[in-house]
């Protein structure tokens, strides 16, 4: 009935690595852009949230819950040369399902008490999440096998260093803008989102591109290695 012609091997049922590493890249570059767009076009909200994850709370709250969840299986079928990778790839998972899974605090007046807590989880998991993120680019995007490295190897390198230091520099940034708000009235918050736009969403979503570009460059998307002719 069927013919052996007609049989696929194994390996071509798997997802590749590089077209792993590249839809994670893209989800993450396209995250913001998607959901300031559908929040904007769809719900008719003219400002932006406090941060990416009080989009949450919004109509575009299903998108970014998806999003993330998607990234999480993603990372959790990464595999890398060294169980250090698998172990990095799992995290990932775990914190971009946490992310998920338990809401940032609304920005309203008087939260209560389990919306605190939940928050407090959120924060937690989105700091590991970034965390692990740049540990990917810091330091095992740059491992290589070889003991001279080529040009495009070389120029890959210095992006996910450059990527891996801007997202820990927007961590920092974040940490900052969350100690001000720990001694400020909620009042004052309201205030300060309707000042400025995003005062969290910026730094946060540096960071997401960053970790997006990186993942790109990783897939050799950009600057992959020349193929050797003959």
């Amino acid at each position: 009935m069927f013919s052996q012609e007609n049989e696929r091997k194994p390996d071509e049922y798997l997802i590749s690595y590089k077209l792993l590493r590249t839809t994670v890249g893209v989800l993450g570059i396209a995250l913001s852009a998607i959901l300031i767009l559908g929040d904007r076009i769809i719900f008719s909200e003219p400002r932006l949230r406090e941060s990416i994850s009080a989009y949450y709370h919004s109509g575009m709250g299903d998108v970014f819950v998806g999003t993330l969840c998607a990234i999480a299986v993603f990372m959790f079928a990464y595999r890398g040369p060294l169980w250090i990778d698998n172990l990095a790839g799992n995290l990932a998972c775990f914190f971009a399902v946490g992310v998920a899974l338990f809401p940032t605090t609304p920005l309203i007046e008087d939260p209560t008490q389990a919306q605190k807590v939940i928050g407090t989880i959120h924060v937690a998991m989105a700091a590991g999440l970034f965390a692990t993120l740049a540990f990917f680019c810091l330091f095992l995007f740059t491992m290589s096998d070889k003991k001279t490295l080529g040009t495009e190897k070389k120029i890959r390198n210095t992006i996910f260093y450059v990527c891996g230091g801007i997202m820990v520099v927007c961590m920092l940034v974040i940490a900052l803008e969350g100690l001000i708000e720990g001694f400020t009235s909620a009042e004052y918050r309201n205030q300060l989102v309707i000042a400025y736009d995003g005062p969290i969403f910026w730094p946060e979503t540096v960071a997401i591109i960053a970790f997006g570009v990186s993942w790109l460059v990783k897939g050799e998307q950009l600057f992959g290695d020349k193929k050797q002719a003959g």
